[in-house]
């Protein structure tokens, strides 16, 4: 289960690294990504305790940096 998280962060953090200056929300990522958006959304939750990346909210919407 880690392994996948690990796996999936990986993919997730590489399509931020292409956008980084505007940042993804979960709707691009699953554009973006192979990955499903229960992935997209259990990657997000590891990355974000790793501290690896940073949630930000514009009214609905949450977009995600890389710090």
């Amino acid at each position: 289960m880690l392994d996948e998280l690990k796996k999936d962060g990986k993919v997730i953090l590489k399509s931020l690294k292409k956008l980084n200056e505007r940042g993804l929300s979960i709707s691009d990522m699953e554009r973006d990504t192979p990955l499903l958006r229960c992935q997209i959304r259990g990657a997000i939750a590891y990355l974000l305790g790793t501290q690896e990346i940073e949630e930000q909210i514009f009214g609905k919407a949450k977009v995600y940096y890389i710090i």
